[in-house]
């Protein structure tokens, strides 16, 4: 079984300017990868939305997610649905459907070309977490290696992440990066705060072919 676990700091990471305002890259797939040439299997990303409403980027041939970490955000998709997210309220959707939004927040973006599963789920840490990593399948016959990714990124206070006996400081902006075979059996991951602040973090689960 061979894990590997990457620890990337905030002052590691580059932030950009875009009309709406700011955001930063956390993690691509490949690493190679370069987002404007869109030939990533995935990508993961935080924004800051400083105009009251936008358009999304049409993304054809990609899946989203997306998590809103402060504000409020309404969503419209064109011709399927309109949302209203809250903090830590989440959305699935298409990169080719007509998007649009109104708000300033912050939010926490998950990337997926077609044919990967993937989700965020919002942890909020008072003591002491254990998360189960749960064996997860594709229905497929091709031969190709399945792999799964596990990211866990601090959205606000300090958390401790312990897994096979290996500990992780991560602080506000934080991100911590798990790759497996899918057919390893992974322990739970131990999370822990100090103090009497609750610590949010978001969990992306991705798995791919490569």
């Amino acid at each position: 079984m061979s894990i590997n676990l990457q620890l990337i700091k905030k002052d590691q990471l580059t932030t950009s300017l875009w009309s709406g305002g700011k955001t930063t890259q956390l993690a691509i797939y490949p690493e190679s990868s370069i987002y404007s040439d869109r030939n990533f299997i995935w990508r993961l990303s935080s924004a800051v939305v400083e105009v009251k409403s936008s358009d999304f980027t049409p993304l054809p041939g990609i899946e989203r997610v997306i998590m809103i970490l402060d504000g409020t955000l309404n969503l419209k998709h064109e011709g399927h649905y309109a949302t209203e997210l809250k903090p830590f309220d989440k959305d699935h959707f298409s990169g080719s459907w007509k998007t649009s939004s109104t708000g300033q927040v912050t939010d926490f973006n998950l990337m997926t070309k077609e044919g990967c599963l993937a989700d965020l789920t919002a942890l909020h840490i008072n003591s002491n977490a254990s998360v189960h990593l749960e064996k997860v399948n594709l229905n497929t016959s091709d031969d190709a290696p399945h792999m799964r990714t596990e990211a866990f990124y601090c959205v606000n206070h300090s958390v401790t992440a312990t897994l096979q006996d290996k500990s992780f400081d991560l602080s506000s902006g934080d991100i911590l990066i798990i790759t497996f075979n899918r057919n390893d059996n992974i322990n739970d991951i131990q999370f822990k705060t100090s103090g009497e602040n609750t610590s949010d973090v978001v969990q992306a689960s991705i798995l791919y072919t490569v």
